[in-house]
């Protein structure tokens, strides 16, 4: 009996300490859990980056939890109530790259100097180099993307790295116009964020990958992906994702010519992050819609949303977001042929652009200028644009496709009367557009060249071009374009 006391008194010191362990190890992952799910919503509605890295997050709340027992209260209560320099404080003592890294995400307006200062003493530190990554990848600021994606590549990564770096360069890819490659590292990226159980990383991957295949439009596809990213961001939760999912969705619509659709999306979109206050966002999807107006022809109205985008835009200080609002207003102008208006509205979204640096749409706006301008017939200075484009295209990658500015260069050329430079700018022309398979650019620079060749009196050259000019209408599927080169053919004949 007395061996059977012993017994029980230990089975129940056993069982007490049990129950002790159990509900310690419970308390440091309702610790831990609310640590990182803070974190993650303060980018929802505050931060500059698309998101913290989770694995940082899991990093920082690890600290915290290893704290004191008085000190992780305090923390468990500062970081409840969205006080997160008490948590920066406290990740300081043991990891300073780690608490750069947080300062630059909870204060973007000028911490990120303090990113940049430490890797300039630290260059390899690749936490640092994300931070700075996912930084240029919000601002489309696509050379310093490069230069954090070159550096990285130069370093040894674990999966967690791996999986940012794979995300980041599907972002670059898809701004240099390779499709392929930003597909593969965005899928490759979203598959090993799924394995970490990064939900929001992975739900950013398929927004990207849902933008990339709009782009080819492949719209069952994009849909499929747009739709990953929502269920992702129910699981989160998140507000502003799925807002931000229904924009994306809305200019899936808009490719379809499903406007109504479209503008249902776009309205439900807008009232969610202005009743989140995300002022931003809310004229982004103005603009979105300024967008949506200008493709159903309805452009009084898209002057208007452009407008109104960027009053938004200008009142918070957002460049980037006011450059695309007066390129918006230039296409508008362009089609209601006010040629003055959209070359000045073109020269203020150059401005723009060029001082975020966002090259692509730099020269999409700077297009629009030298269109303008040929259609108001000052000649010298569309060409002047033409080639100012073309030696940018150059130096930057970009997805712009720079056939454009040599078919307008020929076009200036032409009315010059200038034949033999027409004629090679049009072969330039025709050389990009073979290289990326575009039977419209194809088939109107044919078209073009046949004008020369009409033009010189050489009719039997014409007639060739024209009948290329007819076969790559065929493929694109333009009947409109078809019946005005067989027009043309046959009053050759």
């Amino acid at each position: 009996m007395k061996y059977f006391g012993f017994v029980f008194i230990g089975l129940l010191a056993a069982l007490v300490l049990s129950v002790f362990f159990v509900c310690y190890l419970f308390r440091q992952r309702l610790y831990r859990a609310v640590f990182i799910r803070k974190i993650g919503e303060f980018g929802d509605r505050y931060a500059k980056l698309p998101f913290f890295p989770t694995y940082m997050a899991v990093q920082a709340a690890d600290i915290a939890v290893r704290a004191s027992w008085r000190q992780r209260k305090h923390l468990f209560k500062a970081v409840y109530g969205k006080k997160f320099d008490t948590l920066i404080s406290c990740v300081k003592k043991t990891n300073l790259s780690l608490a750069a890294a947080l300062e630059a995400y909870f204060h973007p307006e000028g911490k990120l100097k303090q990113v940049c200062k430490m890797l300039r003493q630290i260059p390899c530190d690749t936490g640092l180099l994300l931070i700075y990554g996912l930084d240029a990848a919000a601002g489309n600021d696509f050379k310093k993307l490069r230069d954090a994606v070159d550096r990285l590549k130069r370093l040894k990564l674990n999966r967690q790295e791996n999986a940012l770096f794979l995300y980041l360069n599907a972002k670059l890819s898809l701004n240099d116009g390779d499709m392929f490659a930003a597909s593969r590292d965005a899928a490759l990226a979203a598959g090993l964020f799924k394995k970490q159980r990064a939900l929001r990383e992975e739900a950013a991957a398929y927004m990207l990958l849902g933008e990339i295949y709009r782009f080819c439009a492949v719209y069952d596809v994009a849909q499929m992906m747009y739709d990953s990213a929502s269920g992702l961001y129910c699981r989160v939760p998140s507000f502003a994702g799925r807002a931000e999912v229904l924009a994306a969705k809305g200019m899936l619509l808009a490719g379809q010519e499903r406007f109504v659709e479209a503008t249902e999306l776009f309205r439900t979109s807008r009232q969610t992050f202005k009743a989140l206050k995300l002022t931003v966002k809310e004229a982004e999807v103005i603009n979105q819609m300024a967008l949506l107006s200008l493709m159903r022809g309805r452009l009084t109205a898209a002057v208007k949303y452009a407008r109104k985008a960027m009053d938004k835009h200008r009142a918070l200080g957002n460049i980037q977001g006011q450059a695309y609002s007066n390129e918006l207003v230039a296409l508008s102008f362009l089609k209601q042929e006010n040629y003055k208006k959209a070359a000045d509205y073109a020269a203020a979204a150059q401005e723009g652009y060029s001082r975020v640096k966002n090259h692509a749409a730099y020269l999409d706006a700077a297009f629009v200028a030298a269109e303008a301008l040929f259609k108001m017939q000052k000649f010298s200075e569309s060409a002047v644009i033409c080639q100012k484009i073309i030696r940018a295209a150059g130096r930057h990658k970009t997805g712009f496709h720079v056939a454009n500015a040599y078919a307008l260069s020929g076009l200036v050329c032409l009315h010059q009367q200038d034949f033999k430079r027409a004629k090679a700018l049009f072969m330039r022309s025709l050389n990009k557009e073979q290289a990326s398979g575009r039977y419209s650019g194809m088939a109107a620079d044919y078209a073009n060249l046949a004008e020369i060749e009409n033009c010189t009196g050489n009719f039997q050259g014409a007639k060739v071009y024209l009948s290329a000019a007819l076969e790559e209408a065929k493929k694109y599927g333009d009947d409109d374009l078809c019946a005005l080169i067989v027009d043309r053919l046959e009053n050759l004949t």
